[in-house]
Formats: structure tokens, sequence, C-alpha cells
């Protein structure tokens, strides 16, 4: 991806290496990174004083599933995408994070970096 607009994402993944990975490759397609955390209540409670332009979220986080929180963002009208091996394998999961993008792990980055343009409004 050459370039998007300065967007601030929120990232939320429980593994340290591929969370790394991911941080590296959207910054490196003009994202910008607003935080990352491992788990949901982290990320709650950063997003009681901060609102990031889209997050790229897992289904499950270290302290388990991401369904309120992709609840959460809806209410607020925050766009999200889902960066997991299982978004929409299962009937559950298809419900709780069907307002949000479904990116299957593992993607190319410039994929992921599209898919959060896109759902920010911008079209690469």
């Amino acid at each position: 991806m050459d370039h998007v607009p300065a967007v601030a994402v929120l990232l939320l993944e429980e593994e340290a290496l591929v969370a790394m990975d991911l941080e590296f490759n959207l910054v490196r397609s003009g994202l910008v990174v607003a935080g990352v955390f491992s788990r949901c209540s982290e990320a709650l409670e950063w997003l009681s004083s901060n609102t990031p332009d889209a997050v790229i979220m897992d289904v499950r986080l270290r302290d388990g599933s991401c369904e309120g929180l992709a609840i959460a963002l809806h209410a607020r009208g925050i766009p999200f995408v889902v960066h997991s091996s299982i978004c929409r394998r299962d009937v559950e999961i298809a419900n709780a994070f069907s307002k949000g993008r479904c990116v299957h792990k593992p993607c190319d980055p410039d994929r992921l970096a599209h898919a959060v343009a896109s759902s920010v409004g911008w079209d690469a």
C-alpha cells in the first residue's frame, strides 16, 4: 500500500510477536498506531478517554472474548476490523462481530491496511 491518510488505529492482539509485526507493518503503511493492548479490559479503559479512528481486533484476547468490546465500538460509531483465524466461522462469532470487517489471519499487511482505510471511508 503506497499511502493512507493519517488514521489512528487501536490494535488489540494477545500475541506479543504478532502485535509487534502488525504494528510495524501498519506504521509502514502510513497508519498511526494509537495503542496496543492484549486485554479487553485495558482496551475498554483506554477507550473511556480516547477515540481512535478505527480498531483492529482479534475475537479473543488474554482476558476472554472481545464480543462486549465489539458491541461498545459499534455503539460509539468506531469502525473495526476483525483480524482472526476464526472470524465468522461460527454463528456466535458472526453475530457478535457482524458490524466489523473480517480479515483472516494470516494476511498480507497491505490487505489489512486497506481494510482499515476502507472502514473509515478512505478508498485506496
